[in-house]
């Protein structure tokens, strides 16, 4: 034979100064209702909603301090990727380097050029980043 169980009683006091003593008349009910014995500890649980609260501002700042670390993550992988990148590149480009300082092209044009290169590498890969997120966020919101 199937028994059901109750998930939650919600009850409300009539005042915030009342809550203690509603609390505690709500655990004598219960308690009396489960026919438990003084030294039995309670089968069941309240919760005030101050409990309730605070339970969930702490998911809520654990959510927020683990996507700030994969957001870190994130920005330490790209970075070393971009450097990666730009290393490749001033490496490939020996040649054209020495051939622009030989016609007159300062360290700081130079310079410029390869910080122009990964600013607009940088940009191109957020933007394709936000594309796909947005792409992505979309299809399961839509599944």
């Amino acid at each position: 034979r199937a028994q059901t169980y109750l998930q939650g009683i919600y009850a409300s006091a009539l005042s915030e100064d009342m809550t203690d003593n509603a609390t505690e008349e709500i655990t004598e009910l219960l308690r009396r209702n489960h026919k438990l014995k003084e030294a039995d500890d309670d089968d069941f649980t309240i919760r005030s909603q101050q409990e309730l609260s605070s339970m969930l501002n702490s998911t809520t700042d654990l959510m927020t301090t683990l996507l700030a670390c994969i957001a870190g993550i994130s920005l330490v992988v790209g970075g070393i990727g971009i450097m990666n990148i730009m290393y490749v590149s001033v490496t490939e480009r020996t040649r054209e380097i020495g051939l622009r300082m030989s016609v007159g092209a300062r360290g700081v044009d130079i310079l410029s050029q390869f910080l122009i290169e990964a600013i607009l590498i940088s940009i191109t890969g957020g933007l394709i980043g936000v594309i796909i997120g947005c792409g992505a966020s979309w299809v399961v919101k839509s599944v």
